[in-house]
């Protein structure tokens, strides 16, 4: 290219031609906004097309926004119609200006390279039929394209859809609710860890913090291996506390005088006790060397002294009463395990309503202070606000179960359940069809939902068959669950609805708490019947919802 073609007003006019049109090297160009990177990008584009005989659909144009990718596919486009134009017309480079990409790829194309003037406009034709085609794209979009090309090698569902994160936070924010309230419902499988890491302030955010930047990505990787996560060192953990009572002995040893002997090497140990918890936790305390060890230290009670000036021996004997001493961690570890309770109970509630109202928030009840007591009796307010809207949202089908039962005579003259290990009602809508059932054992089980529930035992005996143990349990557990009130209601809704259940989204609601034989064979049941989306409500709230065969909470 002659000078007549590059930007002479650009001190970096040499710089952009190399970048524009040398091949045999990788180029980085730092630029700032507005400066031109893109037009550099285009124009390169232009010279590897037309003079190199690069197929467009072997070029990768990157970009990181939506808006930007668009953009540059848009200048493609007219940068390559117009060299086609230029070539076709025969354009003479002498004189050419250098405004475009395109003109200062045509100089450089026929002027410099001396390309035949048909050769560039055939391949600038190809490459503006291929554009289409070609990988002109954001990095997501590009990295997407590749694996839908090839979803065996990468072992994806070729049908998957790039997150921009919103999907993401809903997906984590209904699994991390799901996980918390296992983990710290009635049957937590790590109950004593939980019990434990809930001692330190701030540990149920840290969790969802670090499990959320786990599933995002966004925790180096080097952080999950072995030895990388270590606990909080004392400091961190009581600093405060115990920097307190150092301070509080520190101040009798400066004023005090007249201090009985025992005191003042109570004092000198209690000081260096707490000092080595600080720097290396409680181990170190048993560890230290000294006149007293600590169990003797720990039997200790001595006294301020009769001699006493600069300070009251009470004040003396309440910083060295050995009890606070012995059991201010303990203190500290029970107020704070009171704190993760109440904080669990809440959590629990919460996850429970917002299944049901979503929208749902506690109203504030005033300023409840700072201290951990009025943090407990806010969390524990908020617990009951939240139990009495799951009441409030569940209430208006009782009167339902209720009517049922009157109809189908299981109350006594008292009104009192007959039978109440027989006596769930469970109900649900089709359409405007209310449907009601319960289990075998009720007054409106009738012979033809013991045929249904038969039916579908054969079908999951043969479908099945690692439900069933060696000795045979197909009128036992699970199997239980087909002749109970949850199963008969989907049964009674999928006939109402013609036979199946496709494409429907249910909410059961029963009057007693699921058993675990509903929680292992309704999945399964769901399959069969169409595998309709399906919600168990019991008299507490959400008690989980099934698809796809399994419980997703």
């Amino acid at each position: 290219m002659s000078p007549a073609h590059l930007p002479g007003v650009l001190t970096d006019g040499a710089a952009r031609r190399r970048a524009a049109t040398a091949f045999d090297r990788n180029f980085v160009v730092v630029a700032g906004a507005g400066t031109g990177k893109t037009a550099l990008l285009v124009e390169r584009a232009l010279n590897l097309v037309a003079g190199h005989g690069v197929p467009m659909t072997e070029i990768a144009a990157i970009t990181f926004t939506e808006k930007a990718a668009a953009e540059l596919r848009e200048k493609l486009a007219r940068a390559l119609d117009e060299l086609r134009g230029l070539a076709r017309a025969r354009t003479d480079t002498a004189g050419l200006p250098a405004d475009t990409e395109a003109r200062r790829a045509y100089a450089w194309l026929a002027g410099d390279l001396g390309l035949e003037l048909r050769h560039i406009e055939e391949r600038a034709l190809a490459a503006l039929v291929d554009l289409d085609s070609a990988s002109v794209s954001t990095l997501h979009a590009f990295c997407a394209e590749i694996l839908r090309r090839y979803p065996r090698q990468a072992g994806v569902d070729p049908a998957f859809a790039v997150d921009d994160g919103l999907f993401f936070q809903g997906l984590f924010k209904v699994e991390s609710e799901s996980f918390l309230a296992e983990e710290l419902g009635p049957r937590a499988p790590r109950a004593a860890i939980w019990s434990r890491a809930l001692l330190l302030p701030g540990a149920l955010d840290g969790v969802v913090s670090v499990a959320e930047a786990l599933a995002s990505f966004r925790l180096p990787s080097e952080a999950t291996e072995a030895g990388a996560l270590r606990p909080a060192p004392p400091r961190v953990v009581l600093g405060t506390e115990v920097e307190q009572i150092l301070a509080a002995i520190a101040g009798v040893q400066r004023s005090a005088r007249g201090v009985n002997p025992n005191m003042e090497t109570f004092l000198e140990i209690s000081a260096r006790y707490l000092r080595s918890f600080l720097e290396s936790g409680p181990r170190s305390m048993a560890g230290m060397t000294g006149r007293w060890t600590l169990a003797e230290y720990l039997g200790k009670e001595p006294v301020a002294g009769k001699r006493l000036e600069g300070c009251e021996a009470d004040e003396v004997e309440e910083i060295a009463d050995p009890a606070p001493m012995k059991l201010f961690l303990c203190d500290m570890a029970l107020e704070r395990a009171r704190l993760a309770f109440a904080e669990g109970r809440a959590l629990d509630a919460l996850w429970r309503v917002r299944k049901l109202d979503p929208s749902w928030r506690p109203k504030q009840q005033g300023y409840y202070g700072t201290t951990v007591e009025s943090e407990i009796r806010k969390l524990n307010d908020i617990t009951v606000a939240a139990e009495a809207r799951i009441e409030e949202l569940v209430r208006p089908l009782r009167p339902l179960i209720e009517a049922y039962r009157s109809e189908n005579d299981s109350l006594d003259m008292f009104g009192h359940n007959r039978d109440p290990k027989d006596d769930t009602v469970a109900v649900t809508t089709i359409g405007r069809s209310i449907i009601l059932g319960s289990n075998s054992g009720f007054p409106g089980y009738t012979r033809a939902d013991e045929y249904a529930a038969y039916r579908m035992r054969g079908i999951l005996i043969a479908k099945y068959p690692e439900l069933i143990r060696a000795g045979g349990n197909a009128g036992e557990r699970p199997y239980n669950a087909l002749f109970y009130a949850e199963t008969t209601v989907l049964l009674r809704a999928a006939k109402e609805n013609g036979g199946a259940l496709f494409g429907r989204t249910l909410e059961v609601y029963s009057d007693r708490t699921m058993c675990c034989s509903c929680g292992q064979l309704l999945p399964k049941i769901g399959l069969e019947l169409g595998n309709p989306i399906v919600t168990f409500i019991g008299p507490k709230g959400i008690i989980g919802t099934m698809h796809n065969g399994r419980r997703l909470n």
